[in-house]
């Protein structure tokens, strides 16, 4: 056995190990919940438990950050066991069971499109149109950067995926309405109507576009100064030569 399928093989039972826990963890909640629904003294102080009792109750959405297909796959089985209202979030090879999240109706939160593929024998632009694979089986889904740090980057994701087969009046729900309707935030924001949060901006062009310019934004109906050191370097740079 070489290094790389060993790498593999303790990865794989790592994974087990964790579905193993979560399971256990679950149904823990369900007992939890049973008790305090009682209103039995028996409970106990136990935050953890508490806080997924709603989860397991169907109250309150639970997020399984997951990327493999086997990943994905362990996460709908206990979706569909615990009966959960869920997302999936990350899910990179989402191409790959895209027919079974189809079947499952569980909405993704996509990341890492602008990422290599996980796998030397994936496509080369299997990250790139994963959205579009996901639109055209009628999977709802949204586009997250998977980490703060990369906020900014978000736009630049749909566009990639709007290059790549995905439309663009698609890629801009998928960062604006979808993730707004996925979370249940689409009563408030999401979209410009009558009775929502005013988070409006205003560009020189298409903003899923990397040489678009942000001229004006308002969130909740305020603008926003747009000026930071950031344009002012850019500026002070730009006239030396």
């Amino acid at each position: 056995m070489n290094a790389t399928e060993q790498q593999r093989r303790d990865a794989e039972t790592a994974r087990k190990k964790r579905l193993d826990l979560l399971h256990q963890t679950l149904r823990d909640a369900q007992a939890f919940a049973k008790i305090v629904d009682a209103r039995s003294a028996e409970a106990g102080p136990n935050i953890v438990l508490r806080a997924l009792s709603p989860v397991v109750k169907g109250e309150q959405l639970a997020m399984f950050n997951v990327d493999t297909a086997a990943e994905i796959k362990g996460a709908l089985e206990i979706i569909d066991e615990f009966k959960l209202k869920a997302v999936l979030s990350g899910c990179a090879e989402a191409w790959k069971v895209v027919d079974l999240l189809k079947v499952k109706n569980v909405p993704v939160l996509l990341g890492g499109v602008l990422d290599l593929p996980r796998s030397d024998t994936d496509p080369y632009d299997a990250n790139y149109s994963t959205a579009a694979v996901l639109s055209k089986a009628g999977v709802k889904f949204a586009f997250t950067t998977n980490d703060a740090a990369h906020v900014r980057d978000l736009p630049f994701q749909a566009g990639m995926a709007a290059a790549f087969g995905l439309s663009k009046e698609e890629a801009l729900k998928a960062v604006t309405i979808y993730p707004a309707q996925i979370l249940g935030a689409d009563g408030q924001i999401g979209s410009i109507s009558e009775g929502k949060v005013a988070n409006i901006m205003l560009t020189n062009g298409d903003p899923l576009e990397k040489v678009t310019e942000l001229k004006y934004l308002f969130i909740a109906g305020k603008p926003v100064e747009l000026r930071s050191k950031h344009t002012e370097l850019f500026e002070e740079f730009s006239r030396k030569k």
